[in-house]
């Protein structure tokens, strides 16, 4: 018997130049010690295969990995792991079918080509990227379609009115001939048209050169998906094939998309070129398969071993070359896999001969009984994981246990959508008992009204005032979605039932009432955070005006009529001078952004990060209306109704001299000898606040609080706490301060808020069918301010810049 070579997806290396004993035993130890124990005690590492400067390890869930490493002295170093795939083919075939083509003579204009793989696609569904997977089963479906289909220099522009080229013969260079598939992929042959003379150049000339890679396909197609859930991913499962419009050049595939030789072959898909070349009978391809639902206990697990050791030994007095093929078999199979492979060597039992089949009934028998067992330990495993994930009561568990325990009583393997349809069946009956009208898990407050949902939802994200109102909170973002929704299995979630029509594109749909209650209390935190941070006083100086479009507001600040003229006896009244007008205008604009929680979010249960979000907006809120009203005073811009600056020599609002008690006393005189426009009469402004830098502020509050001998003018002028004076940290001038009087007592500046809402806004983007919740599983909220302000007089407020 040919003696099998072992073809990895890696290329061997030079040998060591230390002995295979050495390099074993320092490895495993090396191996043991990074890589560290198994829950079981036992390695999570152990050595397979050994090669000059990388080695097969089987590792978890007992694949094999292949990891680099290095031999320097007493030294091991590992590289990264990573699982590879094996195949067991003899030495001579395996050279044969890695130099072979498949044609007798390569044609001009014929190449055969790979239109998909089965696995991970990197293309776009509708223009967008999103994860999607193609199984193995789906080849043939697309197979199936292949024959007679264009083949194209391109894919069509799918922006156009024409998404999918069937109107475009331009673009068409031939057609495809042929289908076949395996678990490799979907295959077929393109056809070039003659008059296609360059494009046959450039290939005939690549697969002569063996660089056709340069070249690669892709499919374009309708496709319907289902979302699920590959390698621990989410993702939309290719599901079913509604039409196949062409198959086109491409510079870089998504899938596989390839043009056949016997290299690519081996290099891409070992699996694929074996069932194309290699003779069945003498070659055994071992996939690593994944523990199919649960493990068998270790006791359970050495029983069975024995027993497939008794029946291979049993299996050899009738057919050995068959017992020397499943013995090297069995070599790779995982202990969770040893139900499966005793019904193989069950079904070796019943091949031809008879009568060596007769010398093993009783083992076989034994077999039987014992796959039936292990059946029955797979199907409780699965059964418990399945209840576990229900979230149904424990009574509603126990019903659904009893029921299924009944069922493994007559049928030894029960199959997951029996288990799914009696937990469906037991939470419909439960249901219907509820008082709510949906089962909750037993540990969950019952929440019979919109109410109660949003107390426990406020209660959760931290409004203060919906706690200790005898609702809980809930315990995380999960809880929240499954308690306000009925969603215990997330269905709606992640779209479950698939998609009714076929499409380029398709994405899952988050709905129902959570995200309205989630929007309400993230609100209600919002303001919540907002009053308690407000803008350290700067609302003190400013006018709030309600304003109710977008349009420019107009401000007209009218002057004063002069004292009134002496009449004498007998006069005559004269006209009394009209005062003249200033215009200041203004337009509100928008300030916002958009806020979006992924369905992982959920999912995670991460309620922490979304309990902070309010309080960070609250805060970017706050930052951009009080930079938008500091910038007023640091920049100093003009006054539009004078074309002056708003702090200027000629307003009498403008100094130079250090915050002290004199130069506050200059500020008191300056502010009482303001006059009005035209009349010229004096206001008697009064002194009220001051706005300073932090550097400025143990200054200010030490005047305002300091009297000795009762020598302060100034003695808690500004607040018996300092109410009064505003320390602003966004003024950056360390020296300069400003001061003004009441706005009530002479309004200097005015900011419009759209229908007086001077907080932020959240919003939800709604819309299940479009936006966010459909293309990409996100709840999107959006933050929004609209304000807008001016300067409207210069009398009732000053600055001071200081020389630094």
């Amino acid at each position: 018997m040919t003696r099998p070579l072992l073809i990895l997806l890696a290329a061997e290396a030079d040998a060591s130049t230390l002995s295979l004993d050495e390099q074993q035993t320092r490895i495993n130890e090396a191996l043991r010690e990074q890589f560290g124990l198994g829950t079981d005690g036992c390695a999570r590492f152990y050595l397979y295969e050994t090669f000059s400067d990388y080695l097969i390890a089987r590792g978890p869930d007992a694949k094999l990995y292949r990891i680099p490493y290095a031999i320097e002295g007493d030294n091991v170093d590992f590289g990264d792991a990573q699982e590879v795939t094996t195949a067991y083919v003899p030495v001579a075939e395996s050279c044969e079918f890695l130099a072979t083509e498949g044609d007798a003579a390569p044609q001009s204009g014929k190449y055969k080509i790979r239109v998909l793989k089965p696995g991970w696609g990197s293309g776009v569904l509708g223009g967008k990227t999103v994860p999607h997977y193609y199984p193995p089963a789906f080849m043939a479906t697309v197979a199936e379609a292949l024959a007679g289909k264009p083949f194209g220099r391109r894919h069509p522009n799918q922006q156009g009115p024409d998404p999918t080229g069937a109107t475009d013969p331009d673009r068409i260079a031939g057609w495809l001939e042929g289908q076949s598939s395996d678990a490799g992929g979907a295959y077929t042959t393109v056809n070039l048209f003659s008059a296609e003379s360059e494009l046959r150049s450039k290939l005939d000339e690549a697969r002569e050169n063996k660089t056709l890679n340069l070249f690669a396909v892709s499919m374009l197609a309708s496709i319907a998906y289902k979302p699920g859930t590959v390698e621990g991913k989410p993702c939309l499962v290719a599901e079913s094939l509604g039409a196949l419009y062409s198959v086109d050049l491409c510079a870089r595939a998504g899938a596989g998309g390839e043009f056949l030789t016997a290299a690519s072959f081996a290099a891409n898909d070992i699996s694929a070129a074996q069932s194309r070349a290699v003779n069945a009978s003498t070659t055994a391809i071992v996939p690593n398969r994944p523990n199919r639902g649960g493990a068998a206990s270790a006791t359970e697990g050495a029983s069975m071993k024995s027993t497939i050791l008794r029946l291979l030994e049993a299996l050899r007095q009738k057919n050995a070359a068959r017992c020397a093929e499943l013995s090297l078999k069995f070599a790779t199979v995982a202990e969770a896999d040893y139900s499966t492979f005793l019904d193989t060597i069950t079904t070796a039992f019943a091949e031809p001969d008879a009568a060596a089949a007769a010398s093993v009934t009783a083992t076989a028998a034994e077999a039987a009984t014992q796959l039936a067992e292990a059946h029955r330990v797979q199907s409780r495993n699965r059964i418990e994981t399945s209840l576990v994930a229900s979230k149904l009561s424990k009574p509603a568990q126990d019903l659904a246990r009893t029921h299924l325990e009944s069922v493994l009583a007559s049928e030894a393997d029960v199959p997951q959508v029996k288990i799914d349809a009696e937990i469906a069946s037991v939470r419909t009956a439960f249901a219907a008992f509820s008082n709510v009208g949906r089962m909750r898990p037993s540990s969950h407050v019952e929440l019979d009204t919109a109410d109660k949902l949003t107390l426990a939802m406020e209660a959760a994200i931290g409004v203060k005032e919906s706690m200790g109102k005898g609702v809980p909170g809930f315990r995380g973002l999960r809880d929240a979605y499954q308690q306000i929704t009925g969603d215990w299995d997330m269905a709606k979630l992640r779209g479950a039932g698939g998609f009714t029509g076929h499409m380029l594109t398709a994405e899952a749909v988050v709905t129902g009432d959570f995200p309205n209650i989630l929007l309400n209390s993230m609100t209600k935190r919002l303001l919540q955070d907002w009053a308690e941070l407000s803008l350290d006083g700067l609302s003190n100086l400013y006018t709030k005006q309600t304003v109710g479009d977008y349009k420019l507001q107009d401000r007209v600040r009218e002057g004063f009529f002069p004292e009134l003229s002496a009449v004498s006896e007998n006069g005559t009244y004269q006209e009394i001078s009209y005062p003249t007008d200033e215009l200041v205008t203004y337009q509100v604009g928008k300030y916002g952004n958009l806020l979006s929680i992924s369905e992982e979010t959920i999912r995670n249960d991460d309620l922490g990060a979304i309990s902070r979000f309010p309080g960070k907006l609250a805060r970017s809120s706050r930052w951009t209306l009080k930079n938008y009203i500091t910038n007023f005073f640091k920049n100093n811009p003009n006054y539009t109704g004078d074309s002056v600056a708003w702090f200027h020599a000629s307003h009498s609002n403008l100094s130079t001299v250090a915050l002290s008690q004199d130069s506050l006393i200059a500020d008191e005189i300056a502010l009482l000898t303001q006059t009005e426009k035209d009349s010229g009469e004096p206001l008697g402004l009064t002194l009220d606040w001051l706005m300073v830098p932090p550097a400025l502020a143990a200054t200010a509050r030490q005047i305002n609080q300091t009297n000795t001998a009762g020598s302060n003018a100034f003695f808690q002028r500004f607040g018996v706490n300092n109410e009064r004076i505003y320390v602003n940290e966004k003024l950056t001038d360390v020296t300069d301060y400003y001061y003004g009087t009441n706005q009530a007592n002479s309004p200097f500046l005015e900011m419009g808020f759209l229908d007086g809402i001077d907080t932020p806004q959240i919003f939800l983007a709604n819309q299940p069918t479009v936006g966010t919740q459909f293309t990409a599983d996100t709840l999107q909220y959006k933050a929004k301010m609209v304000f807008a302000g001016a300067i409207i007089d210069w009398r009732g407020v000053g600055k001071h810049v200081v020389a630094g």
